[in-house]
């Protein structure tokens, strides 16, 4: 490939030398991983040697030991039953695998003679025997002679042990037991194992192990010359590609230089249109909610503000018309009050909607909150600014504690405090419960009393401004304390609801994302 990046072809002595060193390393790998395998298999064979040694030598140890505890009862052939005898000592022989036979000997006599062969493959295991009776009768000491035969007795210890082995045991130079030795694989000249097994009243026995075809089949699979050629190949294979990696490096060093700068040019406008997005949704937000107050505030001035004005200025004039010549009386003193009252209430509508405002515009503290202590000075709060309307009792449960600004969601729980005891004024006891829990993600809290409750056909206007469900004869208010409540929760990326059943009470709650968990967004929902 041509080009101001081109460097030419880069000559094979590399490729060569990492071909070579590659080759080197593989044919090392195959010698130790084969030198390894072969020190790991003597070892375990050794290791199987050994174990049969402990089990031979065991084993004969044992059956000296029950044949010394024979003789030990029967002190002399004749110091009892002579059939008596005779049916223990054949049952002794049964029992005790290469056992031929038992016998009293003189502790003086001599061994029976044995022919060469015999003393080979059978051997006495001689357990003196200190004779009973006082010192008037000595009598001659005795000794119980036992006759085994080698190959029964090895065949019968050695068993299934070492299964896949081929064993070979000799007693000076001849061969006493053997097992598999035909069946024994090519590995044998160099895998196998001896050790010297010394036998209680036996003598050395020599014990070899040799791998049969089967084992040594499963055992020795070519895995290291399939290593070696694999690796051989992938050297030449390397070789090759490292030639050609050679030749596309340099284009490939200009290529990600100037991918780093498409990547770098992608983040920005990536960091760009998240900025944006985000300058979007805020502005949308803010014109939302500046368009909510708008509507808000001339919905005030064209209905709620234009009632008590009315009602002031149509006042006025009967004041103006029925007290132009004469001082005031009685009914005069009450058209006055209700232009009081009428101005208050104007007053009021002005003092929510110009809360509400603020609570849209005001700058957010996140800090931790502890709802329990705040829901307590909230209810303190709304308490205080109550007339005598009765006692009324607060049930606060441990509340989970958020993250938000403190002075907004004191006014939430303020506002739904002060709705409570409103709507429950009447009752002989008046009841205000405060609970919260943790639920998905959310901290989830509610208050709930005793008083009038609402019909959940209209549960829908509850968070509206300037939506009532009582009259003001029945429950003052201005319809501006639950939407505050709305606008609050949904600043801090919660959500509201309502449920309530008339004259049974009403609950109202709010919902919180949780410390460190991310917003759900912003909604309001009725049960």
């Amino acid at each position: 490939m041509g080009g101001p990046f081109d460097t030419g072809s880069p000559g094979p002595r590399l490729p060569i030398a990492v071909a070579v060193v590659a080759c080197a390393v593989s044919i090392w790998m195959w010698d130790g991983l084969r030198t390894s395998r072969r020190e790991r298999v003597l070892a375990t064979t050794s290791s199987i040697a050994a174990d049969l040694d402990d089990s031979v030598v065991r084993d004969v140890v044992a059956a000296r030991s029950v044949l010394a505890s024979f003789a030990a009862r029967w002190e002399r052939a004749g110091a009892r039953d002579p059939d008596t005898w005779r049916r223990e000592a054949d049952t002794l022989v049964a029992m005790i695998d290469g056992l031929d036979a038992i016998e009293w000997r003189s502790g003086d006599a001599p061994d029976r003679a044995a022919t060469s062969d015999e003393s080979v493959a059978t051997y006495e295991m001689r357990i003196p025997v200190e004779p009973g009776g006082g010192a008037a009768s000595p009598a001659p000491p005795l000794a119980l002679v036992a006759r085994f035969g080698v190959e029964r007795q090895l065949d019968s210890i050695l068993g299934e042990r070492a299964r896949g082995y081929a064993i070979d045991v000799r007693r000076a130079g001849r061969r006493v037991f053997a097992r598999d030795l035909e069946d024994v694989g090519d590995a044998a000249g160099w895998w196998h194992a001896t050790t010297t097994i010394r036998v209680p009243d036996a003598g050395a026995w020599e014990l070899e192990l040799r791998p049969t075809r089967a084992l040594a089949r499963t055992t020795l699979w070519p895995y290291p010359e399939y290593l070696l050629g694999a690796s051989i190949a992938l050297s030449l294979v390397l070789a090759v590609l490292l030639h050609e990696w050679r030749r596309a490096r340099h284009q490939t060093r200009v290529l990600a230089a100037s991918n780093r700068l498409l990547e770098d040019e992608q983040r920005a406008l990536e960091r760009l249109n998240v900025e944006l997005e985000s300058r979007v949704a805020e502005r949308t937000e803010d014109l939302e909610d500046a368009i909510e107050e708008l509507q808000a505030f001339n919905h005030s001035v064209s209905h709620d503000l234009r009632s008590p004005l009315g009602a002031i200025l149509n006042f006025a004039a009967i004041l103006e018309e029925d007290y132009a010549s004469r001082a005031l009386d009685d009914d005069g003193l009450a058209l006055i009050g209700r232009v009081r009252r009428s101005a208050l209430r104007g007053v009021d509508l002005l003092d929510g909607l110009l809360h509400l405002s603020r609570a849209g515009r005001a700058e957010l503290a996140h800090d931790r909150v502890d709802m329990t202590a705040l829901a307590r000075d909230a209810f303190a709060q709304a308490r205080a600014a109550e007339l005598d309307h009765g006692d009324a009792e607060l049930v606060l449960e441990p509340l989970p504690p958020a993250r938000g600004d403190r002075r907004l969601i004191g006014d939430v729980l303020a506002n739904l405090f002060s709705n409570a005891l409103k709507y429950s004024r009447g009752n002989d006891k008046r009841r205000v419960e405060v609970r919260g829990w943790r639920d998905g993600g959310e901290l989830h809290y509610e208050v709930a009393d005793n008083g009038r409750g609402f019909d959940m056909r209209y549960a829908g206007k509850l968070f509206g401004l300037f939506e009532r469900l009582h009259a003001d004869d029945e429950v003052e208010g201005t319809g501006v304390g639950l939407a505050t409540v709305a606008r609050i929760v949904r600043r801090h990326r919660g959500r509201v609801w309502a449920r309530g059943e008339m004259g049974r009470g009403a609950v109202f709650g709010f919902a919180l994302p949780e410390l460190g968990a991310p917003a759900s967004g912003a909604a309001s929902e009725t049960e």
